[in-house]
This record gives structure tokens, C-alpha cells and sequence, in this order.
């Protein structure tokens, strides 16, 4: 059956076979069965010493046959450095005995390719039996390489990190000295045997372009053939940007920083003066105040075209320098930009210029908001600047937190500051009731007046933003910033916000948000929870809906629970004690704030009853 396979379709049946000397594996489920034609097949059982080698006798050979087919040659060299001795000798053997014309272009360069890698794996890694075959290989090399220099070499050129055929060294320096030594090889004989439009031409398909200019750069003999060289280039700056800024890099690497002037008042002296050219030129020097202010002298369009594509990294003095960058950028609106530089925990920025950040990534297009722009790392770190700099007032920042609601759990990462929005909250109780508004319906289910010109996706989007503020919101009114409770405060807090919303008509939601935020009030300083502050207020309001909430939350802010799987309801009972001896302590004098938490410990009894019935029916189904 394998020989008809491979006769029929041998690059199929090679696809399956390298895994059996590759990175896969044959395992008994998938490999392939050895028995004679017509014969009992064998199930999964696991093979003996004898017949495992009875397999291997038979499949080996067809197995070296097989990677030496023509259809095979170059997915067998990408499995060189794994097949078996006997196969890469005849491999080897087979390729140097092929006509290159019989091979098309891609399938040149992919054979090509893959001898390198194999070369490099075995000159940087390789013992001695794979060393031996290094002759042959580069053979192979010699044998296909095109006559066409681009092609020839091109591939040192078209990325940064070029696998060497002759290996590299083990330290970073070393290996980085040998490939540029290579790259500035290849780039000399591409200047001495291809022209401009050639070199354009292959600086069109590659993606690394800035690579191709830098080694251009390096490899010119003299000033006269850089200056011819850039000329050249910069026919095409216009879709060819990185290119140039490649080569400028590298030639001031060469001639100095003077460079740049020296270039943009020869291009001046010749006609050839254009704002793209002077921006990229300057590319060759390091970012910083110090080019920044350069380009900056050369007028508007230049300072313009060089902002739309710099790094706003400065190399010299980052925290200095980092309000600057984030400015310019923000004046070619690139705010994705500016957010990289201004996100960074160790820059400092002025308030009004993360304000202006901020409302320039909201005007960004949603899609290339979405696309990774909004980083929570960032964000985060631009709104800890805000809240620790009080350069901005509170209700300043809690407008420019609005639309970054739906990310507040990531936000607080980074931050220990309360968000401005919930501090905008703990003090503004009408603030509270608008969210309710946007939140629920009206009591009486008409339509809420105040709406008449919002938009339904307008409204779905307002309402999911303020229930995650709402949702995100720990801050209880009246606490101050030792942890104390002013009852006071708390009470008039509460009072404004259910009058608010007895107006508008949205009770029902006041009283649930209500019992949602009291039931993360702080305990009193001897640890009775709530504190007193909140049960007087629960006796006060004797309201049910509030009360049953407050519940409610202590059950949903539990999270999620692990226990031992024949734990049963240990936990549950726990809980149930410790919400029974704080009913016991506060039922005298708050007897409705005892029924609450009597009820909550009643809860968790009723848990801890379901808890042990699960354990006891996973002992029965072990047993």
C-alpha cells in the first residue's frame, strides 16, 4: 500500500513521513502499519522489540528513496540536519547530479534557502558526522546560484538577521560584526553589478528596507558614489522613505553628524531641495531635543514630514524630552504614538498635554482604536500621572475617564489612587442619580423625557459605560482618607441622591445601587460590620429593596470558590458563623440590620446543606 502511495502522490506521502525524522513524532495512533498486503491489520496494541524493528527494516529504505524523488529534493533538504546518514548522503549525491534548469525560480530559492539554513545549523552546532557533508552543501550552493547579483546576494539584504551559511559566532557583538561584514559585502557587489532601478526594484518587494539602505550606506568607496548613491535613492523617496533613512543612518556612522548639512546644502546648491528629503535625512542622527530643534529650524513642512514618521524616543534625556515628543506627534495626529511615550511610568507630562492626548486617541477611527492602539498599560499610567500631579480638578479627569470606563479593572492595575469618576461619585449624589437614569427604566415605564434625542445605540452605549462605573465603585460617601465614616455626610449623600431619582421617577434603581454600595461599607474600629454609620442609616430607611441588595452583593462579591473535594460545606459554614455572631452583636439596638445579616447567615447554612449532599454523592460514585 505505501508503494502505491508513493508512486501515486510521493510529496503527500513525504509530508507524513518527515515527522518520522523530524520535529513530529510517529506515535501508535498515526504512523504507519507494517504488514504485508492482504494481511490482518494490527489494532493499537503496543509493538514488540522484534516487530518495532521488522518495521524499521522495511520502512527505511523506501524512506531514503523517497526523499531523494525530484518532487522531494527541497522539502528533504528543509529535513537535513534529522535524516539518517545513509539518506543524506544519497540526498546529496542526487541534488549535485540535477539540472538547476530543471527547477523553477521559486523552487531555486527555496532549495537555496534551505541549504543555508542547514549550513548554519551545522557550522554553529553541528558534530562531526554532520560537518563532513559541508563540502557538499556548499557545492550545492555554488551549483544553483543565479548569475544575477541581486538575486544572488539579496537575501543578506532583505532582513536584519540573515542566517550565514559558514555559522555563527556564540556572543551577540561577534555575531552581530559578522553579519554586517556580510551584509556590506553583498551590498558592494550589488552597487558594482546593478543598477539604481534594479536596486529600487528589490527594495520595492522587501520589508525590511531600512536594512538595504544601511548597508548601501556602508559599502559606497567614496563621497562622490554616496552622494550618486543617494541621489538614486531619493527618486523614490516618496514610497521609499525607510530606505533612505537606512542609508542616512549609515553614512553618518561613516562621515560624522555633520553629514546631514553637508547633504541638504548640496541638494539645495543643486535644485534637488524638497521638505521629505531634509526630514529623512536627518534619520541618520539620533532623536532628541538637540535634532528636534534642527529640523524644527528648517520650517513647518520639514518639521511635519520628519514628525509623521519619528519614534519620539529621545536617546539623551527620555523624561525631558518625552513632553516634546508626545506634542509633536500629537500635531501630525499620530496619538497612538504619542500614547507609547506617554504611557511610559517613568516620563512625566504635563496634565494639559495628557488631557489633549486623551481626547485625541477618542477622535481616533474606532477601528484603529481597536486594533491595539488603547493599550491598558499606558492608559493606566497616563491617568496615575493625572490623579497624582492635582493639576487637573476632579471633575476635569472624571470626564476624560468616561469613555475608558469599559477598562477601569485594568486601569487600577496601575494606579492606587481612586478613579476620578468614583470619587466624582462619593460627592456629587446628582452625579449618581444621572447614572441611574442612563441605567433603568422609569418606575412607571414611561418614557424617560430627558432621552428624546438619544439615539438607541447611543443609549445602550451610555448605559453599559455607567453600570461599569457603578459596578467599579467602592467608594462609600462620607469616608474620609483615614478610613473614618462621617455619618452625617452619608446620610444627607443618600437623601439628595433618593430625592433625585423620586423626581425622575427611578426609585427602584436608586434603592438597588443603593444597597450595592453600602454593602461594601467599612466595618467599625472594633470590627463590627457595617458600621454604625450604615446600620443607623438601614434603620432609618426600612427599606426592603435596599436590604435584600445588600445581600445580594455579599453573596455575587464572594467570587469564586475552591475547597477540597470532600470538603462539603466547611466554608459555607463558616460564613454562616461569623454573619450569626455579627447578627448577635448589633440585634438590640439595629434589630432590621440583625434581620439582614441573620438572613445572609441563614443563606450560607442553606449553601453549606448543598455542599455536603455534593460531597456525599461524589463518595458514593468513587466507591
Amino acid at each position: 500500500m505505501l508503494e502505491k502511495l508513493i508512486k501515486k502522490n510521493p510529496k503527500m506521502v513525504w509530508k507524513f513521513a518527515e515527522n518520522y525524522y523530524g520535529g513530529g513524532s510517529i506515535s501508535e495512533s498515526y504512523r504507519f502499519r507494517w504488514r504485508e498486503t492482504g494481511g490482518t491489520r494490527r489494532g493499537l496494541e503496543q509493538e514488540t522489540n522484534v516487530e518495532y524493528q521488522e518495521y524499521l527494516k522495511g520502512l527505511l529504505p523506501m524512506l531514503k528513496d523517497l526523499a531523494c524523488v525530484r518532487e522531494n529534493l527541497v522539502a528533504s533538504i528543509d529535513e537535513f540536519t534529522r535524516l539518517p546518514v545513509e539518506t543524506r548522503e544519497k540526498l546529496l549525491t542526487t541534488v549535485e547530479a540535477t539540472d538547476p534548469a530543471t527547477f523553477s525560480k521559486e523552487e531555486r530559492d527555496l532549495l537555496l534557502q534551505k541549504t543555508r539554513e542547514a549550513l548554519n545549523w551545522i557550522n554553529s552546532y553541528g558534530a562531526e558526522d554532520r560537518r563532513v557533508h559541508v563540502p557538499a552543501l556548499n557545492s550545492i550552493l555554488k551549483k544553483f546560484a543565479p548569475t544575477d547579483a541581486i538575486e544572488r546576494v539579496g537575501w543578506l539584504l532583505a532582513t536584519p538577521w540573515p542566517r550565514l551559511p559558514q555559522g555563527e559566532p556564540e556572543h551577540y557583538d561577534a555575531k552581530d560584526t559578522s553579519v554586517k561584514a556580510a551584509q556590506k559585502e553583498a551590498a558592494r557587489e550589488v552597487l558594482d553589478k546593478a543598477s539604481m532601478d534594479k536596486i529600487l526594484e528589490f527594495s520595492s518587494t522587501i520589508q525590511y528596507q531600512g536594512v538595504l539602505g544601511h548597508s548601501l550606506a556602508m559599502a559606497v568607496k567614496d563621497e562622490n558614489e554616496g552622494n550618486n548613491v543617494l541621489d538614486g535613492l531619493l527618486t523614490r523617496v516618496a514610497d521609499m522613505s525607510v530606505l533612505v533613512r537606512g542609508f542616512a543612518l549609515g553614512r553618518v556612522e561613516i562621515a560624522g553628524p555633520g553629514w546631514v548639512d553637508e547633504q541638504i546644502k548640496r541638494l539645495k546648491a543643486q535644485g534637488n531641495y524638497s521638505s521629505l528629503p531634509c526630514a529623512l535625512l536627518y534619520f541618520g542622527l539620533p532623536e532628541g531635543s538637540e535634532t528636534w530643534s534642527a529640523v524644527s529650524a528648517h520650517g513647518k513642512d520639514v518639521e511635519t514630514a520628519y514628525w509623521k514618521q519619528a519614534s519620539g524616543y529621545s536617546r539623551t534625556s527620555k523624561n525631558d524630552n518625552a513632553p516634546i515628543a508626545v506634542e509633536k506627534l500629537l500635531d501630525v495626529k499620530r496619538a497612538e504614538a504619542a500614547l507609547q511615550i506617554a504611557g511610559d511610568p517613568h516620563v512625566s507630562i504635563p496634565s494639559a498635554v495628557l488631557q489633549r492626548l486623551l481626547q485625541e486617541l477618542l477622535n481616533m477611527d474606532e477601528k484603529k482604536i481597536h486594533a491595539g492602539v488603547m493599550e491598558e498599560y499606558h492608559l493606566g499610567h497616563i491617568f496615575n500621572q493625572l490623579y497624582e500631579k492635582h493639576e487637573l480638578p476632579i471633575e476635569e479627569i472624571a470626564k476624560l475617564e468616561w469613555p475608558f470606563a469599559a477598562i477601569f479593572d485594568e486601569l487600577k492595575r496601575y494606579t492606587s489612587s481612586p478613579m476620578a469618576l468614583h470619587r466624582a461619585l462619593q460627592r456629587d449624589p446628582q452625579f449618581f442619580a444621572q447614572l441611574i437614569t442612563f441605567i433603568y427604566k422609569r418606575d412607571d415605564h414611561a418614557l424617560d423625557p430627558t432621552h428624546g434625542d438619544v439615539t438607541e445605540e447611543m443609549a445602550e452605549r451610555r448605559a453599559r459605560v455607567a453600570r461599569k462605573v457603578l459596578d467599579s465603585w467602592y467608594l462609600i460617601p462620607g469616608v474620609k482618607d483615614d478610613g473614618t465614616l462621617d455619618e452625617k455626610e452619608l446620610s444627607e449623600w443618600v437623601k439628595a441622591a433618593r430625592k433625585q431619582c423620586t423626581e425622575t421617577k427611578h426609585v427602584i434603581g436608586c434603592d438597588l445601587q443603593t444597597g450595592f454600595m453600602l454593602a461594601h461599607a467599612p466595618a467599625d474600629p472594633d470590627g463590627t460590620w457595617p458600621h454604625a454609620a450604615v446600620r443607623n442609616l438601614i434603620e432609618r430607611l426600612n427599606n426592603k429593596t435596599i436590604d435584600r441588595h445588600i445581600q445580594n452583593e455579599i453573596y455575587n462579591s464572594r467570587g469564586v470558590v475552591s475547597r477540597g473535594i470532600n470538603d462539603g460545606g466547611k466554608q459555607e459554614r463558616e460564613l454562616a458563623e461569623k454573619y450569626k455572631k455579627m447578627s448577635d452583636v448589633v440585634k438590640v439596638k439595629w434589630p432590621r440590620t440583625s434581620a439582614m445579616l441573620r438572613g445572609i447567615a441563614e443563606y450560607y447554612e442553606h449553601q453549606a446543606r448543598l455542599e455536603d449532599i455534593d460531597s456525599d454523592l461524589q463518595d458514593l460514585r468513587w466507591d
